[in-house]
């Protein structure tokens, strides 16, 4: 009992001073404002972002925007990618996905029409693909994807690369093809080893989405001893993303294990989680499978109370691929009470919603792509061959 006080007192002082760091560093770049103009101002602003994002988003946002118009102002367009890039990615977080697209088009022709290295148009291209991940429009996300990963592979970016291979596995899982998403999730883990890769919260995922692939193909017992280490290492070594997809994770594979108790333990931790964050998307995670888990027990009255709250944020937010299966266990709800008159209401928004996500156009698009994908993989691998076989042709004639 004296040394867990002993090691919460002293994770409470590392606790103090990181935010007292933290805010007089934030304090330090706020006095500094009534001095700045111009391009260091601009610099200034995205900074105070970055470090406000974590503790006050919406003051975070207020500075990426006024880094982004005095950026436009002065027709800096190098800073308007940079500061654009900070809003972007604070408007994925706000889960306006539709505006961060906007304004991803926007400076993404600034960056091609001037010509800016393979880098910045990598990480423009990236971050337009998890806006449409996001709003479940799988096929715009490869195309963007691959793109991004020719700009990585031109520039030699590593780090990137690593980040769209993930974003590829993500993509293809959750569009209900979890062989192929784990091609991709193993691609980017092999290469973060290979760089090196020492950032915890940069491979944290990658484990995590593995093991959910695993769980998909019915490897349940791998999916368990992959996710259950990283579990019990959070939330002290990851952040709040991390910890939300590590619960989230936990309690499918109880759920498809048959441990509906602890499933349904896993879920409520995951919601409480999700809530206080403010992450909608793990939220509905957390809803759709408590829902399950009470329509199998027969509890109709906590599957409501559940479904009812998802079906109250389907009118908050933009997410496809989770608005349809509340649909669809509203329809299974319905169904148990025997209220005939509310299905048809639902099945048609499910039967859209699928027919949007799933539709076949978007399918072949997807199927077309991976195989444009899998033919440059060949030419670059024959290329190489090729390239190896001159070199030793050419080391073979220096020796004769």
């Amino acid at each position: 009992m004296i040394m867990i006080r002993y090691l919460l007192s002293i994770l409470i002082v590392l606790c103090a001073s990181y935010t007292f760091a933290q805010n007089a560093k934030i304090d330090s770049l706020k006095a500094l404002l009534p001095k700045t103009q111009g391009a260091d101002r601009v610099d200034l602003c995205r900074e105070l972002a970055i470090n406000m994002f974590g503790i006050d988003k919406q003051t975070s946002f207020d500075f990426a925007k006024e880094g982004l118009r005095l950026a436009t102002d002065i027709g800096d367009s190098a800073r308007m990618i940079k500061v654009a890039k900070t809003v972007t990615a604070i408007l994925r977080r706000f889960e306006k996905y539709d505006s961060a697209i906007i304004l991803g088009n926007y400076i993404e022709k600034i960056a091609h029409r001037n010509y800016f290295n393979s880098v910045d148009h990598g990480d423009i291209l990236n971050g337009l693909a998890m806006n449409y991940i996001y709003l479940s429009q799988y096929d715009m996300a490869i195309s963007y994807l691959q793109n991004a990963r020719s700009a990585f592979e031109e520039s030699d970016d590593l780090n990137g690369l690593f980040a769209v291979l993930n974003n590829i596995g993500l993509t293809y899982y959750k569009f209900q093809n979890p062989e192929l998403a784990l091609v991709y999730y193993k691609r980017s883990l092999k290469l973060s080893k290979s760089i090196n890769n020492k950032s915890y919260a940069d491979t944290l995922s990658l484990p995590i989405n593995i093991s959910l692939c695993y769980m998909a193909l019915d490897s349940l017992k791998k999916a368990r001893s992959i996710i259950q280490p990283i579990l019990e290492k959070c939330p002290s070594k990851c952040s709040d993303n991390e910890f939300a997809l590590a619960l989230s994770g936990s309690a499918v594979i109880f759920y498809h294990s048959d441990s509906l108790q602890k499933a349904e333990k896993e879920f409520l931790r995951a919601y409480a989680f999700a809530k206080k964050i403010n992450h909608h998307r793990f939220l509905f995670d957390a809803i759709i499978y408590l829902a399950k888990i009470y329509l199998k027990r027969g509890d109709l009255t906590s599957a409501e109370q559940f479904l009812m709250e998802g079906n109250t944020l389907t009118t908050q937010n933009h997410f496809d691929l989770e608005e349809m299966k509340v649909y669809k266990e509203l329809i299974a709800l319905f169904r148990a009470r025997d209220e005939i008159r509310k299905l048809p209401f639902y099945q048609a928004k499910y039967i859209q919603l699928n027919d949007s996500i799933y539709n076949e156009t978007k399918t072949n698009n997807l199927m077309h792509l991976h195989a444009e994908d899998r033919e440059k993989e060949y030419k670059t691998q024959l290329a190489a061959q090729e390239r190896t076989m001159q070199l030793k042709d050419e080391i073979i004639s220096k020796q004769l």
